[in-house]
């Protein structure tokens, strides 16, 4: 919760800086460049899991029917057993 909050106020100041340089094309840049650096954090794919980053690939293309076979094989084999 903290981390929210001083994550808004440190938007706040931000936004407050751009406006008072640049006016609202400067706060529409802010706004441009602090979604670029979400995105390419998002799209960068490493997720911290169990005290280890991991990087996560989404599958090749046409791997995805492979994939649910051999997993639909593995929980028909476990029901069987």
């Amino acid at each position: 919760m903290t981390c929210a909050y001083l994550g808004g106020a440190v938007g706040s100041w931000l936004g407050m800086r751009a406006y008072g340089r640049l006016g609202w094309l400067g706060v529409c840049a802010l706004v441009a460049a602090l979604t670029a650096v979400a995105l390419a954090r998002h799209r960068g794919g490493t997720r911290r899991t169990a005290g280890r980053f991991r990087r996560t690939a989404a599958p090749g293309p046409g791997t995805t029917g492979q994939i649910m076979a051999a997993r639909a094989a593995a929980t028909s084999h476990e029901e069987t057993s």
